[in-house]
């Protein structure tokens, strides 16, 4: 509706070019990036923005800002390419484990936790942190995690290494795998199956400036 407003593709080119040569190149990049969603393969568009684009790169100040700007006009001219994925065992192997646990309060699915309730009652054998006892605490679809702490009348206890615990987090080993060889024991099984479909998992590959 935006670039049908202003007259369509080339018309919204034509105002870009002519905001390029005044080096309005934010108000340039705004106007483009419309044509860029309303019409992806408008080649014309894509280039002209990623001009825009390395140009407020070049004068940015700040470093992250640059990185924006410049990623944005790469992935314009090359299309999306998705970085490699790099070895993380070093940083795994000295990753707290309430750190990971923490982290999956922001991937509840409240539709999904609606009405359940669960306290989980989790052994790390080999952590020298917090003796290796945690706990997790699901309520009004909320997800709390505790750290040295072990929860009165648990619905669910689980008990897993850290060495474990480093293998799930490069993905060496996937959870079923460990399940099956009770190197990740659960006491609730079914239980924990539910537990699990209330997580989202967010997908790291997309676009900065592209649909």
């Amino acid at each position: 509706k935006y670039v049908e407003a202003i007259g369509g593709d080339e018309k919204v080119i034509e105002i870009a070019k002519k905001a390029i040569s005044k080096g309005e190149y934010r108000w340039a990049v705004t106007l483009l990036n419309n044509v860029t969603f309303s019409n992806p393969d408008n080649s014309t568009a894509r280039y002209l923005e990623a001009d825009a684009m390395e140009q407020l790169g070049y004068q940015a100040e700040s470093g992250p800002w640059r990185n924006y700007y410049l990623v944005g006009a790469k992935e314009l001219r090359h299309g999306f390419q998705p970085a490699p994925t790099p070895d993380t065992t070093a940083i795994a192997s000295n990753m707290p484990v309430y750190s990971a646990l923490e982290s999956l309060a922001v991937r509840v699915k409240p539709e999904q936790a609606k009405g359940l309730d669960m306290a989980i009652n989790l052994k790390v054998v080999g952590d020298k942190e917090a003796d290796g006892e945690y706990a997790l605490l699901l309520s009004n679809s909320v997800l709390k995690t505790y750290k040295g702490r072990q929860l009165d009348n648990p619905t669910m206890t689980i008990e897993f290494s850290r060495d474990t615990f480093v293998d799930l987090v490069t993905h060496q080993l996937d959870l079923k795998t460990a399940i099956k060889k009770g190197q990740f024991k659960v006491s609730d099984p079914k239980g924990f199956t539910q537990f699990m479909q209330i997580f989202d998992t967010f997908d790291p590959k997309f676009g900065v400036v592209t649909p």
